[in-house]
């Protein structure tokens, strides 16, 4: 565990504040897949009763980024994902955002143009400097401006869901979705996907959109559970 004791004793909520933590460390990956953790570890690193921190670690299995031994409730490890698992969550994100356009376009606003406008420049400055993770994290910023139009929390919440699923393995494993020519595909879709939209052109859109998420996909052989061996 990173960094110093640290002392909750004035946070309204211990079990959230928990969370919030343990995430990040996830999502930045300084826990690594398959890494084990305990309660204990955790309640004297956060300085609080170990109550919290189950609450916290039950919140995280809930969300499928912890898991428990059933041998030991008090330690758990890090979830870790197989190639087919990341293709699916990919095939998910591309439905539904075909499905968000389809029905939604109309929503997509000038304001909403404006902004996706400012954060392709960003882009384009994470990507002219190779600046990959960077790069992962304003693609997607890009995709949940368009998701948040939709203005249906439950999907938006589990798109983003499923966005922090992929960025985990994302960090893990880069070669994987962004070589050099990827990398090129990736900037200039999003490019083409805020010309269409400037245009309300719903049909390229979708085909781009079908082909965006497809780039993305782990390359899988036959029998192949998608991990490094």
């Amino acid at each position: 565990m990173p960094g110093a004791k640290v002392n909750l004793r004035l946070k309204s909520s211990f079990a959230g504040t928990i969370y919030d933590h343990v995430k990040k460390l996830i999502m930045e990956g300084e826990l690594k897949p398959d890494q084990r953790i305990t309660v204990q570890e955790y309640a004297k690193y956060f300085n609080v009763s170990i109550t919290p921190v189950r609450e916290a670690f039950q919140r995280l299995m809930a969300e499928n980024y912890l898991s428990s031994n059933n041998q030991n409730r008090n330690e758990l490890r890090v979830i870790s994902m197989t190639g087919k698992e990341v293709n699916e969550i990919y095939e998910f994100i591309r439905a539904l955002d075909i499905h968000g356009i389809r029905t939604h376009l109309a929503k997509i606003t000038e304001p909403v143009i404006a902004e996706l406008a400012k954060k392709h420049e960003a882009l384009k400055g994470y990507y002219e400097k190779k600046q990959l993770k960077s790069f992962f994290r304003e693609n997607f910023d890009i995709h949940s401006v368009i998701w948040k139009v939709t203005q249906n929390d439950f999907i938006y919440q589990t798109m983003m869901r499923a966005t922090d699923k992929l960025t985990i393995f994302l960090r893990l494993y880069p070669e994987h979705f962004y070589s050099d020519d990827v990398l090129s595909k990736s900037f200039r879709e999003h490019g083409e996907l805020l010309d269409a939209l400037r245009r309300k052109d719903a049909a390229t859109l979708e085909r781009l959109l079908e082909r965006h998420w497809a780039e993305g996909f782990f390359p899988i052989a036959d029998g192949d559970d998608g991990k490094d061996h």
